[in-house]
């Protein structure tokens, strides 16, 4: 009887130890790494960088360009984001920007230098955004993300402030990915997630003040919603999970999308009609590592 029991006490420290898959995964646990991912969870930190580049070509030919590398920093409630670029125009000419907007500190600048000339703005900025994403059992999630963000910019005589918000749904699939040499990754170490829909609202405000003149205010609200068309074996992102806990997890995620399109736009002024075509490429890359808790 006791060497059964104790053969039976192995059996079940290696089953145990067979669901640790991240880097920093409990050495022991009772759910199965399934189990513990299914649930509501809410991102408490995230560190992210991304790379953006476009190009424009019209209907002369002409070419125009613009790159840029985003930085963002989120603590669970305000977010820190810096954007640096660089514009080509038709010519040839470049000019490049940066901006700098601080939700843990209250601030904003932003400056923008052509033909050797920089002008430079700051003023006061405010934000807030949750995250959250739910896993479920049968293979679905569903991720919201909304932001509220208020900028204020003043000057003699003058006042500009621009009040936003959004919430954004995202849903789709999951699934664990299988083991691969290659990339040095074990088998449901890291998830994909195909997008099937993207729904969202956005609202502005933004009111200006002219020394004692009444404010000038203009409002305006969008809503849109994106279908994403998969064959089952599209992947939009890939979420390596370093830790996975009962009520923690920490997960390294990156990104890489490209597209092209084409917009035709037609237009009469008096018997003679004219129409232009404007065609353009683009690319996308980043990554992000974040950290999300659940009750």
């Amino acid at each position: 009887m006791r060497k059964v029991i104790i053969l039976g006490l192995g059996l079940a420290m290696l089953n145990l130890t067979a669901c640790k898959k991240g880097e920093n995964d409990p050495g022991l646990s009772f759910k199965s790494r399934t189990g513990r991912l299914v649930g509501d969870w809410t991102v408490t930190s995230d560190e992210s960088s991304s790379t953006y580049s476009s190009t424009n070509t019209d209907s002369n030919g002409d070419k125009t360009s613009n790159e840029n590398t985003s930085t963002e920093s989120f603590d669970g409630t305000n977010y820190d984001e810096s954007n640096t670029g660089t514009y080509t125009d038709a010519n040839g000419d470049k000019s490049s920007y940066s901006s700098n907007y601080k939700g843990t500190s209250g601030s904003w600048t932003s400056s923008s230098t052509y033909a050797g000339t920089t002008f430079e703005s700051t003023g006061d900025y405010e934000n807030s955004k949750t995250v959250t994403i739910s896993f479920t059992k049968e293979g679905t999630f569903t991720m919201t993300e909304t932001v509220t963000e208020k900028i204020t910019r003043t000057d003699t005589d003058y006042s500009n402030v621009i009040e936003r918000s959004s919430e954004t749904t995202t849903q789709g699939t999951w699934s664990w990915m299988n083991k691969n040499k290659t990339d040095e990754m074990k088998n449901k170490e890291r998830i994909a997630l195909s997008m099937t829909e993207s729904t969202g609202t956005r609202t502005e405000k933004e009111t200006e003040t002219y020394g004692t003149n009444d404010p000038d205010v203009d409002e305006e609200t969008e809503t849109w919603t994106d279908t994403y068309d998969h064959n089952g074996s599209d992947v939009d992102m890939v979420m390596v999970i370093d830790m996975l806990k009962s009520s923690e997890m920490s997960v390294m995620s990156s990104w890489s999308s490209s597209g092209s399109g084409t917009d035709t736009n037609k237009y009469t002024s008096g018997s003679t009609s004219v129409s232009s075509t404007n065609s353009s490429t683009w690319e996308s890359t980043g990554e992000s590592t974040m950290t999300l808790t659940q009750e």
